[in-house]
C-alpha cells in the first residue's frame, strides 16, 4: 500500500511539475538566447527611434531599436528591426568605438549598403550582422536599400490566427514567390498571451523577406500589446517603396470601443497623407470602417463591457461569424472613408489575401 501511496504522489508531484512548466511556458516567452528588450522609442512623423548606447546615440530611420543581444557582460549587439524597405541608421560617438549591430526584418541576398560596412554576415534569413568603427565627433549614417525584382510584388496576408500549419506553408508560397515583402493586416494570433505570440513568431522566421505588420483585434486581447510591441514595434508607422506610399494603422480597439482610431493617430495619418500626395497610397488597417455584408447582427460589445462577464461575451463573439465587423461609430466610418477620398487612396487594405506589382 505504502509503494501505490509512494507512487501517487509522485504522479501528483510530476504533474504539478509539468503544469507549472506549462503555465511557464504559455506566460513568458524570450526571444532568444540574451536577448533583452529595450522600451519603445519611435516618433511616427519622422519614423525615426533612437537608442543612447552608453552616451553614444544610435538612430534608426524606418524602424526600431528592438533590444540587445548580450553574449558576454563584454560583448553585446544592438538589435534593430527594420520597419522600411530603405532604412537609415546613424551613429554619433563621442569616443572611439567598434559597435557591433544586427538589423532584422530585411532580406540579406537584396540588400544594398550606401558604403561598405565590416563584417556584414547573415545570421539568419531575415536578419545581418556588421560592425561599424567610429571615430569620437565623426557622424556615420549607412543607408540601406532593398534590390528590386523585375516584377516586384507584395503579398497581403490577414487572419492567419491559429492556423500555423495552413500558415507554414502559405509561407513555403510565399518564399517560392519570392515578393519584394509581406504584409500581415491583424490577427496575427486567436489571443495575444505570450506563447501564442512565440508560435507566430516561430512560424514568419521562415520568411525570406520582410514582414510588415498591424495590429486586429485578437492580437490585443489577453493584453496582447506589451508582446505585439515587443515583436513588432509601434503600431502605425508609413514608408515608401518605389513610387508608392505604405500606410499601416492600428484600428484593432474597433471591434471593443467606439472609436476605433484615436484622435492622435488621425492626426498623424492626414498629415502622413498629405506627404505622399504624387504616389500611389495603399493604407493597410484591420477593422473595416463599413462591414459589405448584408443582414449583419448588430456588435453590441462596447456595451458590454459595463458587465463582469467581458471576457466570456468576447469569446463568444470573436466566433460569431454573422456580428457586425466595422467600425461601431458610423460617424467615424464616413469620417475615414472621407479622408480615404479626399486624399486619393489607391486601396485600403482588411481582412484579405492578394498579391499585386508595384511597379
Amino acid at each position: 500500500m505504502r509503494k501505490k501511496w509512494l507512487v501517487l504522489i509522485m504522479l501528483v508531484i510530476g504533474l504539478g511539475v509539468t503544469s507549472a512548466f506549462i503555465l511557464h511556458s504559455y506566460k513568458n516567452f524570450k526571444v532568444q538566447q540574451g536577448f533583452v528588450p529595450l522600451p519603445l522609442s519611435f516618433d511616427p512623423y519622422t519614423s525615426v527611434s533612437s537608442y543612447d548606447w552608453n552616451g553614444n546615440i544610435v538612430s534608426i530611420q524606418g524602424g526600431f531599436v528592438k533590444g540587445k543581444i548580450v553574449d558576454s557582460p563584454s560583448q553585446e549587439s544592438l538589435l534593430l528591426r527594420s520597419l522600411s524597405p530603405t532604412p537609415i541608421i546613424s551613429f554619433n560617438s563621442g569616443t572611439d568605438k567598434s559597435y557591433s549591430v544586427r538589423l532584422e526584418n530585411v532580406n540579406p541576398a537584396m540588400i544594398k549598403t550606401s558604403d561598405p560596412i565590416g563584417n556584414l554576415k547573415t545570421i539568419d534569413p531575415h536578419t545581418i550582422s556588421f560592425t561599424v568603427d567610429l571615430k569620437a565627433n565623426q557622424p556615420k549614417t549607412i543607408k540601406f536599400e532593398l534590390s528590386a525584382n523585375e516584377n516586384p510584388e507584395v503579398i497581403m496576408l490577414g487572419d492567419n490566427r491559429n492556423g500555423y500549419g495552413t500558415f507554414s506553408e502559405i509561407i513555403d508560397q510565399v518564399n517560392s514567390i519570392k515578393p519584394a515583402f509581406v504584409v500581415d493586416n491583424g490577427d496575427l494570433v486567436y489571443g495575444g498571451e505570450p506563447n501564442r505570440y512565440r508560435l507566430f513568431y516561430e512560424t514568419v522566421s521562415k520568411l525570406q523577406v520582410p514582414l510588415y505588420t498591424t495590429l486586429g483585434n485578437h492580437d490585443i486581447r489577453e493584453n496582447g500589446l506589451p508582446t505585439y510591441t515587443e515583436l513588432f514595434g509601434p503600431a502605425y508607422y508609413s514608408f515608401d517603396y518605389l513610387q508608392n506610399h505604405f500606410i499601416f494603422l492600428d484600428s484593432s480597439r474597433g471591434w471593443t470601443e467606439k472609436t476605433a482610431i484615436p484622435p492622435e493617430q488621425y492626426r498623424w495619418l492626414e498629415a502622413d497623407l498629405q506627404k505622399a500626395q504624387g504616389k500611389r497610397i495603399f493604407v493597410v488597417s484591420h477593422i473595416p470602417p463599413t462591414d459589405p455584408r448584408s443582414n449583419v447582427a448588430p456588435n453590441t460589445y462596447p456595451e458590454s463591457q459595463k458587465t463582469s462577464t467581458l471576457q466570456n461575451l468576447m469569446n463568444k463573439l470573436s466566433g460569431t461569424s454573422d456580428i457586425d465587423h466595422a467600425f461601431n461609430d458610423k460617424a467615424e466610418a464616413q469620417k475615414f472613408e472621407d479622408l480615404m477620398t479626399q486624399y486619393k487612396v489607391d486601396t485600403v487594405s482588411y481582412h484579405t489575401f492578394t498579391a499585386f506589382s508595384v511597379l
